[in-house]
């Protein structure tokens, strides 16, 4: 591959009609590949008991899920050769804006988990010795 490509305008804003590039490909399957891992993360927050690990599963979730899904469409409408919507552009920028969002998510959660998680432990100890 010629990496020299990656810095013309060309290569991130034209839309080939010939065929369908490895690269396009690629996306269908990490797109796909999301939307199964969100629902793999879905089921992890329901067996979950801390409900700190339920929320912050069920955010990355979300968040992978509206990734992936976006990205099959990208590639849906790449090959339909929508002019605008169908640039590596746009799938760059559509996974750029949701890996900042994962990322974030992933520091809020490891920032805090362990305070929540404490505070959760102890409001079990205390509900185990209230009366019912």
């Amino acid at each position: 591959m010629n990496f020299k490509n990656l810095l013309t305008s060309d290569y991130w804003f034209d839309v080939d009609r010939t065929r369908l590039h490895l690269f396009d490909k690629t996306v269908l399957g990490i797109g796909v590949g999301f939307v199964v891992l969100s629902g793999i993360l879905y089921l992890i927050k329901r067996k979950v008991q801390n409900p700190f690990d339920k929320q912050i599963a069920e955010k990355l979730a979300v968040a992978i899920f509206w990734l992936g899904l976006l990205e099959v469409l990208w590639f849906g409408l790449r090959f339909e050769y929508v002019a605008m919507f169908g640039t590596k552009f746009v799938a760059g920028l559509i996974a750029l804006s949701f890996a900042i969002r994962i990322i974030y998510l992933l520091i809020k959660y490891l920032r805090n988990r362990k305070a929540a998680l404490v505070a959760w432990q102890k409001e079990q100890t205390k509900l185990k010795y209230l009366p019912k």
